[in-house]
């Protein structure tokens, strides 16, 4: 509670990585949750998707591809994000 107080952005990026880690399985669920979350607040999206790039070194768009299931899920994930 304390990290989403003092800094939200990094708070939400840590959470998106989470989801969709670099090898393992997909939390298809959480990751739909996430995304959708943030996609309402285009501004603050962008600067999640900053501070997942800048500080994390996460290209969230090419884990989704190579990671989450083909399909309708997948483009509704590259549609949101």
């Amino acid at each position: 509670m304390l990290q989403y107080a003092t800094d939200p952005e990094l708070y939400h990026a840590r959470k998106l990585a989470e989801c969709i880690p670099e090898s393992g399985s997909v939390d298809l669920g959480r990751l739909i949750y996430w995304v959708a979350h943030l996609h309402w607040n285009r501004t603050y999206r962008d600067a999640v998707k900053a501070r997942l790039q800048r500080e994390l070194k996460v290209d969230l768009v090419s884990r989704i591809l190579r990671l989450a299931p083909p399909g309708d899920v997948q483009k509704c994930l590259m549609a949101l994000w």
